[in-house]
């Protein structure tokens, strides 16, 4: 009777181990995401400006409502501040990706896919959906049309 007493607590414990371990990590995923490396094509949000090939640099218009210079990039926007260090980045080009392989022209579900599910959301004027993933340190945000795929993608440096 006490070896079968035994062989249960092992297999409830054996069983609780497993639930624990399988919730740490899909949890570790969703809340626990470090976006201090996260990329948006070839420019690293934190980086610095002078990491870009130069003559693709095309400095943007003076905006009255930022102080930070803005500049084009290929096909994505960018801002720096003070020190030259990228704290913004967008496109609305398909062949751009992020950390997670994610670009425009994705649906909705392969962002929940690689991001997770611990997301915020909010529609624009629009009525358009914007999925939002932050950290302590970044925002990456996929703007999505009514069928759910994304058409803009940005990242900024919080």
């Amino acid at each position: 009777m006490r070896r079968m007493w035994i062989v249960v607590l092992g297999v409830i414990l054996s069983v609780t181990s497993v639930f624990i371990l399988h919730s740490f990590v899909v949890e570790s995923k969703e809340v626990n995401r470090d976006m201090a490396n996260e990329q948006l094509g070839e420019i690293f949000l934190g980086g610095n400006i002078d990491e870009l090939d130069p003559s693709s640099i095309k400095e943007l218009p003076d905006q009255n409502d930022s102080s930070y210079a803005s500049f084009t990039y290929y096909d994505m926007i960018f801002s720096v501040n003070e020190i030259n260090q990228i704290i913004y980045v967008s496109t609305f080009h398909r062949g751009i990706k992020t950390n997670e392989g994610i670009s425009v022209g994705d649906h909705k579900n392969k962002v929940m896919t690689q991001y997770g599910s611990d997301y915020h959301s909010e529609t624009n004027s629009d009525q358009d959906l914007i999925l939002s993933y932050l950290d302590k340190q970044a925002e990456i945000r996929f703007w999505l049309d009514e069928n759910g795929v994304i058409y803009f993608i940005e990242l900024k440096k919080l």
